[in-house]
């Protein structure tokens, strides 16, 4: 297509230019930084993600622009969480946090720190809820400081991420009333959301109410669900768990077909 075209372009070129810079004694610090990360950032959405972890290991190493090379680190953590090497991913995380909770540093780096406790967050998560549940807890303590002290219109879109990460967190751990409060409260702002984040709402708000017995509830989130993506596969698994549990046997199998 012409989109994977210019892509590919794209990538052609920048990595020439990369190549010319990188032989350049006086270059302006940030000039190199930026196109490596610009390099990285291009391979991401070609989906070629090993390349763009290249890219933003060639950043760190090579480069001298200290904030580009968190910005970069940060993006190889979300690569690594991607590819499932979560303990990499921990690694920058935390290389983040200690630089900028360092005493020579006097700013967050635009969100980095905010973005770095959630993503490590989200790494413990995704290894294991329950094992990793205190370090969990620790750094979304320090996530909603940072959000308190941030300008609303900038983390807005962070807040609904984290409330549906915080309302994840309480379906694992079994505390559905409290789940259903975080997962009710990405809907706050509704037209802000894209469709397919206003499904996983929805759905995620159902299945909480099936495991609380709230059945009419449960169908009419998962009726929402389906009305905005009807594409994604969740709902209808969940609409099967709801007439099962009403004991609609036969409407709950169609379900799984």
């Amino acid at each position: 297509t012409n989109s994977e075209n210019d892509i590919q372009s794209a990538i052609g070129y920048t990595k020439k230019s990369l190549d010319i810079k990188t032989e350049l004694d006086d270059l302006e610090v940030g000039s190199l930084e930026k196109t490596a990360f610009n390099l990285g950032t291009f391979h991401y959405f070609k989906g070629d993600f090993y390349s763009a972890i290249d890219s933003y290991r060639f950043l760190v190493e090579n480069g001298k622009d200290i904030e580009m090379i968190q910005d970069a680190k940060l993006e190889l953590g979300k690569l690594y969480k991607i590819l499932g090497d979560f303990y990499k991913a921990l690694g920058q995380f935390t290389d983040i946090i200690t630089y900028y909770n360092s005493s020579s540093v006097t700013d967050n780096g635009s969100y980095n720190l905010l973005d770095a406790y959630f993503e490590r967050a989200e790494a413990y998560y995704l290894i294991n809820t329950i094992e990793f549940d205190t370090a969990i807890k620790s750094d979304l303590v320090k996530v909603d400081s940072l959000i308190d002290q941030a300008n609303e219109t900038d983390v807005f879109f962070r807040k609904n991420r984290i409330n549906q990460f915080k309302g994840n967190r309480y379906v694992e751990l079994k505390n559905f009333d409290k789940a259903l409060g975080y997962h009710k409260s990405v809907l706050a702002d509704s037209l802000n959301l894209y469709p397919a984040e206003l499904a996983r709402a929805h759905n995620s708000i159902a299945f909480s109410e099936i495991k609380l017995k709230n059945y009419d509830q449960a169908a009419l989130a998962l009726k929402k669900a389906i009305a905005k993506d009807e594409s994604y596969s969740s709902p209808y698994e969940n609409l099967g768990d709801l007439y099962l549990a009403k004991n609609n046997f036969e409407k709950g199998l169609y379900q799984y077909q």
